[in-house]
This record gives C-alpha cells, sequence and structure tokens, in this order.
C-alpha cells in the first residue's frame, strides 16, 4: 500500500517537472541537455528511493517475526516439572494405572495402562497403528504428562526427580529421528559431545550400528553430511537410521528407548542390528516398538497394546499360548511373509 502511494506522488511529481523543463528549453531559458540530465537524475532518485522503501517495508515485516520471539521466549515455565530429587539407581520400575488423553481429544490415548520392568530387562511393545505405544514411550519421557496413574522407580515417583537430571538417564530413538548437517563424527557424538570418546572408539561405535561395514567403510569421520553444503555426502534412509542407532550407543544411558527406529531397513537387516543391540545393553533396560514381531523373541517380555489398554505381558511364547490377539498378529505377518517369499 505505502509503496503504491509512493509511486503515484513520484510519477506525478516527475510529470510535473518534466513538463517545466521542457517549457523552460522551448522558451531557451535552458539548455537542451537539461532534459537528458534531469531524466536521469529523476531515474536515479525513484531507483534509490523505492529500494528505500522495500527496504523499509522489509524490515517491519522481520520485526514482526522477532516480536513474536521474544513473546515466545517470555512465556513461563508452565511445564510443571519441578522435582529436585537426585537420580539414583533404580531396581525396578513400576506403570501404574496411567491413562493419558490429548488435549481437546474426545477419549483417551491410553488408558489404565500398568507393568513393571525390573532394571536389565529388554521389553518389546507391540500392537496396531494408533494404539498408543509411542505416546506410552513418550510418557515414560516426561515429553508428556500423564492425566492419571503414576510411574515410579522402587517406589519414588518420577515427578520428583529433577526434570533434567531424569531426562540424562534415557537415550530415545524415533522412527522420525533428526537429521544434522554435521560431520559424521560431530553427527554421532552430540548427544554427549563432553565424553570426547577417540576417532576409535566413534568408528567401533559406526560399526555396531551397522553404518560401517569391511567394505563399505569409506565416509571419513570429519565428512560433512546433509545436502546444505557443497561437498556434503547426502545418506539414505537408512543410514541415517543407523547413524540414529550409533547416537543411541554413544550415550551412556541406563534406560534406551527405541520407537520403530529401523523401519527403512529390511527385515533380515533390522533383525540382525536389533539382536546386536540387544546383546551391547546387556546391562541396560531397553524398550522398544515394533510393528515386525520377528523381532521381539530375544525380549525378556513383550507388552502388548490394543486400543490403549494392556492386552498382555509377558514372555512371547506364553503369549502365543495364552494370548489370542498377540498369537492373531504374529501369525499374520508370519503368513504375508511366507506368501512374499521373505
Amino acid at each position: 500500500m505505502i509503496a503504491s502511494v509512493f509511486l503515484v506522488i513520484t510519477g506525478a511529481l516527475s510529470v510535473a517537472g518534466f513538463w517545466y523543463i521542457t517549457y523552460a528549453v522551448a522558451q531557451k531559458a535552458l539548455e537542451p541537455g537539461t532534459i537528458l540530465i534531469y531524466t536521469s537524475a529523476i531515474a536515479s532518485a525513484i531507483q534509490g528511493i523505492s529500494r528505500f522503501v522495500e527496504d523499509s517495508s522489509l524490515l517491519y515485516d522481520t520485526l514482526l517475526y522477532m516480536s513474536n520471539l521474544f513473546e515466545y521466549l517470555a512465556i513461563e515455565n508452565i511445564s510443571g516439572f519441578d522435582g529436585t530429587k537426585a537420580w539414583k539407581n533404580f531396581h525396578e520400575m513400576r506403570i501404574d494405572h496411567l491413562s493419558f488423553q490429548y488435549p481437546q481429544g474426545e477419549h483417551e490415548v491410553l488408558h489404565n495402562v500398568s507393568f513393571s520392568v525390573k532394571k536389565g530387562e529388554k521389553i518389546a511393545i507391540v500392537g496396531e497403528n494408533g494404539a498408543g505405544k509411542s505416546t506410552l514411550a513418550k510418557l515414560i519421557l516426561r515429553l508428556y504428562q500423564q492425566n492419571e496413574g503414576t510411574i515410579d522407580f522402587d517406589g519414588t515417583h518420577f515427578d520428583e526427580f529433577d526434570i533434567e537430571e531424569y531426562r540424562r538417564q534415557f537415550c530415545a530413538v524415533f522412527q522420525d529421528f533428526a537429521k544434522f548437517d554435521l560431520t559424521l563424527r560431530e553427527n554421532v557424538t552430540l548427544t554427549e559431545e563432553e565424553l570426547d570418546k577417540a576417532d576409535t572408539e566413534v568408528t567401533k561405535i559406526l560399526r555396531q550400528s551397522g553404518f560401517l561395514d569391511e567394505t563399505t567403510c569409506d565416509i571419513a569421520l570429519n565428512k560433512m553430511l546433509g545436502k546444505r553444503f557443497d561437498d556434503a555426502r547426502e545418506l539414505s534412509g537408512g543410514q541415517w537410521q543407523k547413524l540414529a542407532l550409533a547416537r543411541a550407543f554413544y550415550r551412556n544411558a541406563d534406560i534406551l528407548i527405541l520407537d520403530e527406529p529401523t523401519s527403512a531397513l529390511d527385515p533380515k537387516i533390522e533383525s540382525l542390528l536389533l539382536d546386536k543391540f540387544l546383546e551391547l545393553s546387556q546391562n541396560k533396560t531397553v524398550l522398544f516398538i515394533t510393528h515386525r514381531l520377528a523381532s521381539v523373541r530375544n525380549a525378556d517380555k513383550v507388552l502388548v497394546i490394543r486400543n490403549g489398554e494392556v492386552s498382555g505381558f509377558d514372555t512371547h511364547q506364553k503369549l502365543m499360548q495364552t494370548n489370542a490377539y498377540y498369537r492373531e498378529l504374529y501369525q499374520t505377518q508370519a503368513s504375508m511373509y511366507m506368501e512374499t517369499g521373505k
């Protein structure tokens, strides 16, 4: 709007000025070359003033964005995470009657979920899409706040722990993991940069995650990854997932949560990688969400979630014998692999 008004006013003044100069030249009050000087001066002035008006408009838009940023930064922390207790080693994590409903949601995503996990156990979490598996993981990580129920460690409610220290005990790898335009080494170590492990240790972790093997070890640790830089190397979806797993290997956390981090890998590679992951996390507690039920056989127990509720929690063998819903899920998937030759 401002630019349009400016163009109308400057156009009218320019025409009036040009008419006056032309009249003065016709009356021999000015030299003919004055017309050329005038038109050049007007063109230069209009260009400069137009640029000024345009830049002023951009500055105004930028200030609006900055105003939104400052308003966001001024928002008071209302997370409710005000615990102060220091973390301590635990023997059992207990989830008791846990329920959760998203704001403005019409029904509970999780309802009355209860189970317990002993330190060092490997728990597979299975169920259909939308059953609430990822929501459960985020509640344990305290990314969400439960509506009802408790999560405690040896009787201490997780609300009592300092939130920063609590989250440092976890390492989570999600299906929608982040891709960082950093070097290969930085992509692995950014979760715990203060550890400053040697390059040989970082390379070992990359091999354990399946990112590097004997035939494809051709990416230097200082090689930039992603698309942002000219000399960077872009990775496939499966490679990015293995790199996310390497970050989990690198971080020395007590509890590991995997939310389908290997979904972009083929079933054979996924099974081998998950077996390796469980082998390397002998003394750690692992909760892994998966849709490929062949991967659950090495878990200590399987948590079956159906429509937001616990449908079963036992070993794979016992669930196959006693839980019709789990048996149906497993056999349906097995038959699909047999039909496709997998």
